[in-house]
């Protein structure tokens, strides 16, 4: 938990450090493997993608959003949540499921 996305892929979850590193050179390395992987995800689901939700420190670089939403656009809306609150929207998501207030949607592979 918590090594994922920017830590993962840069070793940093700073998105100034990664926007500093963008000025100085290492250009679209994160936002091609970030598009790529949303494309595995798409392949996956067989094409039934909602939305392409961005969250975390990424979602606060308008320049990696704009690098990584020209790759994945064509997949359907692409909705940005910057912050890192991702458990704490699983967490409400799961008490909305729970207290009978959403579906649960199961996708078939």
């Amino acid at each position: 938990m918590g090594e994922g996305g920017l830590q993962a892929y840069l070793g940093t979850k700073d998105a100034l450090e990664v926007e500093s590193r963008i000025s100085e050179g290492d250009k679209q390395a994160m936002a091609y493997q970030t598009a790529k992987d949303i494309a595995a995800m798409a392949a996956v689901l067989a094409g039934e993608v909602d939305a392409v939700v961005l969250t975390g420190s990424l979602a606060k670089s308008s320049l990696l959003l704009e690098w990584i939403t020209a790759r994945v656009a064509f997949l359907g809306p692409i909705l940005v949540y910057p912050g890192e609150g991702e458990m704490d929207a699983l967490l409400a998501a799961a008490h909305r499921i729970l207290g009978g207030e959403e579906e649960w949607i199961t996708y078939e592979h």
